[in-house]
């Protein structure tokens, strides 16, 4: 089962990699802009852009499209350039985050079709798709079908199916949820996190106040602590540091560990992978 882990830790530090690489750039950049001889130049814009398209069933020019202006346009000005780097370093993180959470999806789908497949006769109690015969990549195909089916066992909404089965399954990981060294509620924090990827995703950052509005007081001291935003009309506006999106690439690597670890232990599997952990 170390292979799902294995390849989630590889696509978390390439996120975190480039996320570090990005910032480095525009901050660098920032620099040379602050810089003396740049800011005595006289130059009140840096670049602009205008959208230029063609019309797919209009007239061409001897078989060459023709474009027209849009009317559409925007410039950047000298004066709002460190406010454009800000912005992108925090979408950026942004997306980095979402990115992290599609990733783990795959893991526990591949981490809980790997556990099935090492114990068949559970498998075959979870569902009559899974047969002696089938080969551990079947395993992975029936259980994403699975999941896209809402009333199936690992439907449901934020990946709640696999939770309940890993809580079904495994105490150690039942436990780890709300008692950890990070003194934290995990099962609360991945909701978070996941109305928050959907926000990145669907709705420009924006998590709407109508979607919290259930919210405890804990849960939303949790989501003001993870993942930065400011009050604007009927909505919170993510505000995603780099520095919180690696401090939630670690807890999502952290929480995937406890996967790995909590099935490892059921299936009575070594788990301790990580470098300089006590084999004993």
């Amino acid at each position: 089962m170390q292979n799902p882990i294995k390849e989630f830790f590889i696509k978390v530090i390439e996120l975190q990699g480039t996320l570090r690489h990005i910032e480095r750039i525009l901050l660098r950049d920032l620099k040379l802009f602050n810089s003396k001889e740049l800011q005595n130049s006289g130059i009140k814009s840096l670049h602009g852009n205008h959208l230029i398209i063609g019309d797919l069933t209009g007239p061409d020019e001897n078989g060459w499209k023709i474009n027209y202006p849009t009317g559409i346009s925007r410039v950047l000005e000298v004066e709002n350039y460190q406010k454009e780097i800000n912005f992108l370093i925090q979408r950026e993180s942004a997306f980095m985050i979402a990115q992290a959470y599609e990733a783990f999806e795959t893991f526990l789908k591949d981490i809980i079709a790997s556990y099935l497949f090492l114990n068949k006769d559970l498998g075959k109690q979870v569902s009559e798709e899974f047969q002696d015969s089938m080969t551990i990549e079947e395993y992975k195909i029936t259980i994403r079908k699975d999941s896209m089916r809402r009333g199936d066992k690992f439907g449901g909404t934020n990946n709640e199916g696999f939770f309940k089965f890993l809580r079904r399954h495994s105490t150690n990981f039942k436990n780890f949820e709300t008692h950890n060294n990070s003194e934290i509620n995990i099962r609360e924090w991945y909701k978070i996190y996941s109305e928050v990827r959907h926000a990145i995703i669907h709705s420009s950052s924006l998590v709407k106040e109508q979607n919290v509005k259930g919210w405890s007081k804990d849960k939303l001291t949790l989501f003001q602590k993870n993942f930065p935003y400011s009050k604007i009309e009927n909505s919170y506006k993510l505000e995603i540091s780099s520095s919180s999106a690696l401090k939630a690439l670690n807890m999502i690597s952290e929480l995937a560990f406890q996967v790995f670890k909590s099935l490892s232990i059921e299936a009575n599997l070594e788990w301790k992978i990580l470098l300089h952990m006590n084999k004993d």
